[in-house]
């Protein structure tokens, strides 16, 4: 039986949903969630801005 097919947006949206769901269940275990993106530290120079907000963010 074939799946049927998702669109894009269906993809991010399920995506988005699963990721809020897991950091829910993480948060209520007592984590902090980060989130740094790949095209955040792609670049030398936004790799440097993201690691300065990111210390921030572990700070706080």
């Amino acid at each position: 039986m074939k799946k049927p097919i998702m669109t894009f947006g269906e993809k991010i949206k399920n995506n988005v949903e699963r990721d809020e769901r897991n950091n829910t269940v993480l948060r209520e275990k007592g984590w902090s969630v980060i989130v740094i993106w790949q095209c955040e530290i792609q670049n030398h120079i936004l790799q440097q801005e993201r690691f300065e907000r990111l210390i921030s963010e572990i700070l706080i």
